[in-house]
């Protein structure tokens, strides 16, 4: 396959040669990444995480956890996280001498506020606000000019009613938002329908808090983020459990480390939890947290990002395996293979490794409400398959990067596909008779990559 090109401001996306077969070892896991970062700034000590995605949201929430007062060093490979300061109770203290981040002002005492500028973030943001509110001192949270359109009222309402003081600095609900602690305990009740990271946020500062947090959800979207969410703060020791269908409960206790022997994929022996009525298989490091050593955290490769490779074989006739992420992985993106096999293309995979292998033979109807992040390879996938595809349960699309179903509508019909966004939904006609154009990532790398996999049949696609 021909490498792309830049011509006059747009990448000229190739059209495979023929099929596309290999073996490859997809980036870092960001939603690892993400999680571990933060429950190691909230955890004592030194915690060395291995293997991270070195891209730019993470980059954003490393250095705004630096802002805040731990210190993170991002060295190729490693990034060394040490925790916040702690009082003699094991409060959080207010951060001393600031390091630069995404956009932090030095601020004097507790009274200046520290400024953070998330960029386009979404994660960044909803890990971070819950854990400004556990400072006694004023944080504002801002972003680009996207993330200050996504909404954030159902998390600042759920941080009022757990003590924070949270102030709207521009329309209502969104950013900027001045938050300042301290937080306390109790019982939350939110709606995540918009975002499950909503109750992963709060969870994973629940466990710096003096009491009990409970957070029940009357919707929620994406509930396999939640259990990831749960699996990497078992990981590092926090005591967090289900306890209803929909309701989460995180005990006193800062993360004291990652637990557990090393294996294969974060370093020994696993543990089974269970969540969202399937198995969620954990592991850890077993580094005590009284020897003094720094704690290690490896994390595996990314789900999400695997099935765009997954794709690119299977829409090319090709066969592509993955390796570093498979049936042990606790993303529930790796549910890509089975939609796949429903799609007709053959699958195979162990504890470490996803395959498959193409022709698409069939469309299909999918509810994806779990699993947004899979609809931009899916509809892709679906866009080349020989008959048609109704994708549903992704309203909550509309409020990523971009407005997902809008563009992946828009962009795929511009080159000749007949899909139409509902509210909730993706409707995909195939076949349709395909041709290149010019057409628009929408700021979004999701959909940069949907339409790299569509170019890989169609010549001339010019992103």
């Amino acid at each position: 396959m021909a490498p792309h090109s830049i011509r006059g401001g747009f990448m000229l996306l190739r059209r495979a040669t023929g099929p596309i077969r290999g073996r490859v070892t997809p980036p870092p896991s960001k939603s690892i990444t993400h999680r571990a970062l933060v429950a190691a700034a909230l955890g004592r000590g030194i915690t060395r995480i291995e293997n991270p995605l070195d891209a730019q949201d993470t980059r954003l929430t490393a250095m705004a956890l630096s802002a805040l007062g731990a210190h993170v060093v991002r060295e190729e490979g490693v990034w060394s996280v040490t925790g916040f300061r702690r009082g003699v109770r094991g409060e959080l203290l207010p951060a001393g001498r600031l390091s630069g981040a995404g956009a932090a002002t030095q601020a004097r005492g507790n009274r200046d506020p520290v400024v953070l500028d998330l960029g386009n973030s979404g994660s960044s943001l909803r890990f971070l606000l819950p854990l400004a509110a556990l400072l006694d001192r004023p944080v504002v949270l801002d972003g680009s000019a996207r993330l200050r359109q996504r909404p954030a009222a159902v998390q600042a309402m759920a941080l009022r009613a757990l003590g924070a003081q949270v102030d709207e600095l521009g329309e209502p609900g969104c950013l900027p938002l001045r938050v300042r602690g301290p937080l306390c305990g109790g019982e939350v009740v939110v709606d995540a329908g918009g975002s499950s990271q909503i109750v992963s946020g709060l969870l994973l500062a629940g466990a710096a808090l003096p009491s009990p947090l409970t957070v029940r959800a009357t919707a929620l979207s994406s509930r396999p983020y939640v259990d990831l969410t749960v699996a990497v703060m078992q990981d590092f020791g926090c005591h967090v459990e289900r306890v209803e269908s929909a309701a989460w409960r995180v005990h006193p206790g800062a993360p004291g480390g990652p637990v557990g022997e090393k294996s294969a994929r974060h370093g020994a022996g696993t543990r089974e939890t269970r969540g969202a009525g399937k198995p969620v298989r954990t592991t850890g490091n077993a580094v005590d947290a009284d020897s003094g050593g720094p704690f290690h955290y490896r994390v595996e490769a990314d789900a999400s990002a695997a099935a765009f490779l997954l794709a690119a074989g299977v829409v090319t006739g090709g066969r592509v395996l993955v390796e570093g992420v498979g049936t042990d992985s606790s993303q529930g993106d790796v549910v890509f293979l089975d939609l796949l096999a429903r799609m007709g293309c053959d699958v195979t995979a162990t504890c470490t490794t996803l395959a498959a292998s193409g022709p698409p033979t069939m469309g299909l109807s999918a509810d994806l409400n779990a699993t947004p992040d899979l609809v931009p390879p899916l509809a892709a996938v679906a866009l080349l398959a020989p008959t048609s595809s109704r994708l549903t349960g992704i309203a909550h699309l509309r409020v990523k990067e971009s407005d997902r179903l809008a563009a992946l509508a828009g962009e795929f019909s511009r080159l000749g596909g007949q899909v139409a966004a509902g509210s909730d939904e993706l409707l995909i006609t195939a076949p349709a008779p395909l041709s290149g154009a010019a057409v628009s990532a929408h700021g979004d790398h999701r959909i940069a990559m949907a339409l790299a996999i569509v170019a890989l049949r169609v010549t001339g696609t010019d992103l």
